[in-house]
């Protein structure tokens, strides 16, 4: 039985998985592009922004830009 609750949590983290990065990474997103927006790729871009999107600019750079597709693909389906 307690084997059984176990692998069933399991499963249950693995299917909104999904969900959690979509909300933890999305408010990063946006901030990233209201940035991009605001100040583009400039030099005067204040230091809070910049702290703000850092963490997004390092997760696009570590999946190459897959993160759009996924969120497409996730959201639209």
């Amino acid at each position: 039985m307690q084997t059984a609750i176990i692998v069933l949590g399991i499963l249950v983290v693995i299917i909104y998985l999904k969900w959690v990065l979509i909300l933890t990474v999305f408010p990063f997103q946006v901030i990233h592009g209201q940035v991009i927006k605001k100040w583009g790729n400039g030099k005067n871009i204040p230091l809070l922004y910049k702290v703000l999107k850092k963490p997004y600019t390092i997760w696009e750079k570590f999946f190459r830009n897959g993160w759009q597709r996924y969120i497409c693909c996730t959201t639209s389906g």
